[in-house]
């Protein structure tokens, strides 16, 4: 019976648990803007991870965590409790210093205890900060907020 048991419970975990331990392809390209409410992730090198989207020891790098599945949920909210009609087949990927970055109100940073800018994303980021832009930043553990704090004050 307790084999049964365990076996039953190994054949439920959840599509999204698969999900979360296999790597999901970063897309290529940016979905040109069309003036629809589209997900802005914001990817950054790091001490630890650069620029990639694998980071130590096969993890992915914190500015990709829960990629996609956090585009499509927060989409998905997003359509459900508000009158907003967003795009809903991916989000867009940019570096801080991105001059296209400015053309999407919200944009979400994962994981910034791993968050290391350079000079030029500091100012893109502060510069999309005063016209008007929404960070929302993720996923903070143990003492990365201390980071997430210094870089900010940068």
């Amino acid at each position: 019976m307790i084999l049964a048991t365990s076996v039953d419970l190994a054949h439920s975990i959840p599509r999204q648990l698969e999900e979360t331990v296999r790597s999901p392809t970063v897309q290529e390209n940016n979905t040109p803007y069309d003036g629809r409410f589209t997900f802005a992730r914001l990817r950054y090198g790091g001490r630890l991870t650069g620029q990639n989207f694998r980071g130590r020891r096969g993890r992915d790098a914190g500015w990709a965590h829960d990629y996609p599945r956090a585009e499509r949920n927060f989409m998905n909210i997003l359509r459900e409790t508000t009158l907003i009609r967003p795009f809903m087949d991916g989000g867009n990927i940019f570096v801080m210093d991105d001059p296209e970055l400015t053309r999407y109100p919200l944009a979400y940073l994962s994981e910034p205890g791993f968050w290391y800018p350079s000079d030029s994303e500091v100012e893109g980021l502060r510069n999309y900060l005063l016209k008007g832009g929404f960070l929302i930043a993720d996923d903070f553990n143990g003492r990365d907020w201390l980071n997430f704090d210094a870089q900010m004050k940068k």
